[in-house]
């Protein structure tokens, strides 16, 4: 006997992504107020409509806004705002357009309640954001705007001489949880919509890119047994649910890289793993591919499935590979996201279907949902009648030899029948299916902006201002490559397909901290543990740093080289794979070793960016004047004086500081004449370098400057929440006092567990201590004198980040005097405690790691960001 499919209700929510479009005159800017004059001066916020491209993709605060290792094509493309006070910035949107939606949904939909709520990672995200049953407002750093003058394009109300007073920018709205009773949620969406698109004499709209997506959540089954049997579904009927959407969003798409990658890749190509790659878009996951497997190969997976124990050890097949920050239970970017399913109790406990290409049509959101949510009902349908699973072997799949692979019949349709599907809905999705059959079109491009050259304004994402669909954007003609087409095609050949390996770091917002002052002449700052005034005794000598650097050299030898690169290039010219991951290099050269390893000793004022060797040259320079202040060497000293960087660690490094000099190279080029005057408020602001494995970094996502407590730079977003002190010991050999060694040794080894810098012994580590600090108890140590142990050690790349139980559970510090701390780097957190041990007086310092799981926040306000 066969049992009914279950009509249990099930829980749903939708995220929506749109590019948002606005008048000017709807913007309500804040003035800035400047109070470091007396008496306070406010000055207007005004937009800067005008920034250039390469402005846009490389200056740091505008290029933090998206994480270029996840979204290598993405480029902010949305006016700046500008302030004219005593330090005048630019910096990108924060919530100004946020409030414009807001304004116009409590207008057009009183009974909708919405929040404006900031972008978490989904693994930050808990149970308490949805507790309101509120539509939730949040910036998409996925979506991005697509240039003044392409609006009347996709939004063809808005006239041409128009153009220059709308801007555009990319939202998503988040529902609360629905269930899957009667038209329940739908009425709301259908509201939502209707007011965002807006009508003709509206000075707002909303239009679909190929970079919008339509996420719908389904409340994950409690039995694993269901999980894991929906997940089979997924694997078997992943290219026939793929028909259902148009290509962009496809596995095979070049769109979809980076976004809605295959589910099927661990089964299909595991010995393809590479840690140092983020994309895995140009292999074959298409029926096909499945069919040239053993017969058996349905029945493998099957096994593999059935063996996971807990939903943690199935998303780590089903999102494979588990690679970079953040993804430590496999990688979300995929068509279905299984790990929604394996987040701790506190966090919403769904199944996340990734496919359908954004939409402003209500009714196209609720037929998805219904297949959605029919996905899981089958689920538990052919768990309850395991013999009714339509596919026994992957042989099944007739495919077309020598094109691309199709299924000439659409066993999907075998799905819809098991799920009960009305006929209505039914074809519904067979017009879909044939409507997206045909390739070309604006439904398979990638809607990129195009590179251009440095200066030029950019392109944008061009359309031609026809709709095929409501809401669905510009009708363009032509393939994917066209460069006539609006493509990032050209622009993008030749890069580096190996993105994932090293970030240019998440800045939110930086371009609103304080500019970094003037240090006191002989370099004196407070001590992060003290709070007293301290100065810095120059005792290194060049013999010592040069036995540091070799010993650093030795211990990196082994390091791999950051930029191979993977896959080939599709039409058009772009790259398989991403950016170079030196982001700021546009024409695709690797920065020069040589170069790093030079210190030329010209004038302070040279600030020639001519070419990237010069470029390097003039950080070199800015270095060695670092050093020369630091430690009052006399400034012609030569070349061969100086620690000499191997070629082994230029790789891992070289990105970096190519980031750095670019966001101050940047800032030598002449803005377009009606650009008000753009001086960078956070020249020297640290940089976090490089991804730190296992999620096991802090978000380091902003650095405040503090001259009271302490004199230094607060990484901002640190809560002891997330991390725990280890007990650390105090003697090394024979050795005693020597606990700031073990400390910083045994954190580099819980937060960095894959560096090659962990393999150091404590005994070595405390021989390098004994050369570069020259003295024999370290257990006091101050804070500058661990910053320059991990100088020599690391050759700066890393930081050291003070934790210390003066200042709250809240505060973190970078360590050294500013020179250092202004320096890029990975933060290792130490702790420093007042209590001392063993007879060790005035304190101890102690290793550090991440919390398996938070600690509650005893207020009950939401933590900061952990990932």
């Amino acid at each position: 006997m066969i049992a009914p499919l279950s009509k249990e209700p099930l829980t749903w929510g939708v995220e929506l992504e749109f590019v948002f479009a606005f008048h000017e005159t709807q913007l309500d800017l804040n003035p800035f107020t400047d109070f470091s004059t007396v008496p306070a001066v406010t000055h207007p916020t005004v937009p800067n409509k005008k920034l250039a491209y390469r402005f846009r993709r490389y200056v740091l605060g505008f290029k933090n806004l998206i994480p270029w290792d996840r979204l290598p094509h993405r480029v902010y493309n949305s006016w700046g705002l500008h302030n004219n006070g005593k330090n005048p910035r630019l910096q990108p949107y924060n919530k100004e357009v946020h409030y414009v939606l807001e304004r116009l949904l409590k207008e057009k939909c009183p009974s909708i309640d919405t929040r404006i709520e900031e972008s978490e990672p989904i693994n930050e995200k808990d149970n308490g954001m949805y507790e309101d049953n509120q539509w939730l407002l949040m910036r998409d750093y996925s979506v991005c705007g697509v240039g003044s003058k392409n609006i009347p394009a996709w939004l063809p109300r808005v006239a041409a001489a128009e153009a220059a007073d709308w801007d555009s920018y990319g939202l998503e709205l988040v529902s609360p949880i629905f269930n899957t009773g009667p038209n329940q949620g739908y009425n709301d969406i259908a509201q939502i919509l209707e007011a965002t698109k807006g009508k003709s004499s509206d000075l707002t709209g909303a239009f679909i890119t190929n970079q919008c997506a339509l996420h719908v959540h389904v409340g994950a089954p409690k039995d694993l047994r269901v999980l894991k049997e929906l997940a089979v579904l997924i694997i078997v009927y992943e290219s026939d649910i793929s028909k259902l959407h148009p290509h962009c969003r496809r596995p095979e798409h070049p769109n979809a890289r980076y976004a809605v990658e295959s589910n099927r890749l661990r089964f299909l190509h595991q010995d393809k793993e590479d840690e140092t790659r983020y994309t895995y878009g140009d292999l074959d996951v298409s029926n096909a591919a499945l069919v040239r497997q053993p017969e058996d190969f349905l029945a493998n997976i099957r096994a593999q499935i059935e063996a996971c124990s807990t939903p943690q050890e199935l998303a780590l097949l089903m999102n494979w590979p588990a690679h970079g920050l953040g993804n430590e239970l496999g990688n979300r970017a995929r068509q279905v996201n299984f790990t929604a399913a394996a987040r701790p109790p506190t966090a919403p406990y769904t199944v996340e279907f990734r496919q359908a290409r954004g939409t402003l049509d209500a009714s196209d959101v609720q037929k998805w949902v219904e297949f959605c949510t029919g996905l899981v009902r089958v689920a538990r349908f052919y768990v309850d009648n395991p013999g009714r699973f339509p596919m026994k072997t992957f042989k099944g799949f007739r495919v077309v030899e020598d094109e691309e692979p199709v299924a000439e019949r659409f066993y999907i349709m075998d799905l819809m029948n098991d799920m009960g599907m009305s006929e209505e809905n039914k074809e519904y999705w067979r017009v879909r299916i044939a409507k997206f059959a045909a390739r070309g079109g604006p439904l398979d491009r990638v809607d990129y902006e195009k590179e251009v050259g440095n200066g030029d304004d950019g392109e944008g994402i061009p359309g031609d201002g026809t709709d095929d669909d409501p809401g669905e954007g510009p009708c363009r003609v032509g393939s994917l490559g066209n460069s006539s087409g609006g493509q990032n095609g050209a622009g993008n050949s030749g890069r580096n397909s190996n993105p994932g390996k090293v970030s240019p770091g998440v800045n939110n917002g930086s371009g609103r901290g304080k500019s970094l002052p003037q240090s006191s002449p002989n370099g004196g700052r407070k001590s992060p543990k003290t709070g007293k005034k301290r100065s810095r005794d120059d005792d290194n000598e060049d013999d010592e740093e040069e036995a540091a650097n070799s010993k650093k050299r030795k211990k990196t030898a082994g390091n791999k080289n950051a930029d191979e690169t993977t896959g080939g290039a599709p039409p058009g010219g772009e790259s398989a794979g991403g950016e170079n991951s030196g982001a700021c290099n546009p024409d695709g050269n690797n920065p020069s070793s040589k170069a790093l390893g030079k210190r030329k000793a010209q004038d302070d004022t040279d600030k020639d960016f001519e070419d990237d060797e010069e470029q390097q040259g003039h950080a070199s320079k800015k270095q060695k004047k670092d050093g020369e202040e630091e430690g009052g060497q006399d400034g012609n000293n030569s070349n061969e004086n100086m620690p000499q960087i191997s070629q082994s660690t230029v790789a891992p490094i070289a990105t970096t500081l190519a980031n750095l000099f670019s966001y101050v190279a940047h800032f030598l080029q002449a803005l377009p004449a009606d650009s008000p005057p753009v001086i960078p408020p956070d020249i020297m602001r640290p940089v976090e370098g490089m991804v730190a494995p296992l999620g096991l970094m802090s978000p380091d996502d902003a650095m405040i400057y503090h001259d009271v407590k302490p004199f230094a730079w607060e990484v901002q977003g640190f809560h002891l929440r997330y991390w725990q002190a280890d007990r650390t010991g105090y003697t090394i050999g024979q050795r005693r006092y020597v606990c700031s060694v073990l400390a910083l040794l045994g954190s580099m080894r819980n937060q960095y567990p894959d560096s090659p810098y962990a393999a150091i012994s404590a005994e070595e580590l405390l021989a390098l201590f004994d050369r570069v600090v020259g003295r024999r108890v370290c257990d006091d140590a101050e804070d500058n004198e661990l910053a320059d142990l991990m100088d020599a050690w690391t050759g700066n790349e890393f930081r050291v980040v003070i934790v210390s139980t003066a200042y709250g559970n809240r505060s973190a510090y970078r360590a050294g005097i500013l020179e250092q701390q202004t320096q890029f780097g990975r933060n290792l957190y130490v702790h420093w405690t007042a209590t001392g041990q063993s007879g060790i007086s005035g304190g101890h310092w102690e290793s550090m790691r991440r919390r398996p799981t938070p600690r509650p926040d005893p207020s009950g306000a939401a933590g900061p960001n952990s990932s």
